[in-house]
């Protein structure tokens, strides 16, 4: 085990110009390589953040993203009982939960 709370989330909001993109995990996904079949996916702290949140932290990050970029299964499932997209959109990658929405 990594040590990692597992009631914690790590994200990261980047702003450009034309948009915010939240990325975030489950604290125990951070800096994990998923991998099935051909697909190697690695939760890398440089997209996904390096400081632990709390869910009221990361709803408050959810609430200025303009694209949301999520993993873990207490991730999405955050996401979806604050209303942001449903339970039916996201999907499983390599037995982890992901959803990623835009806003409008």
């Amino acid at each position: 085990m990594s040590g990692k709370r597992t009631d914690l989330f790590y994200a990261k909001l980047h702003r450009t110009s034309e948009a915010a993109v939240l990325g975030a995990c489950d604290a125990e996904l951070l800096g994990k390589t998923l991998t099935c079949g051909g697909l190697v996916l690695y939760i890398d702290p440089a997209f996904f953040g390096d400081y632990p949140l709390s869910s009221e932290e990361l709803a408050a990050m959810m609430m200025e993203a303009d694209v949301l970029n999520l993993f873990g299964d207490r991730t999405v499932f955050l996401a979806v009982s604050l209303g942001y997209g449903g339970g039916s959109a996201a999907q499983e990658v390599c037995g982890t939960k992901h959803l990623q929405l835009l806003r409008s």
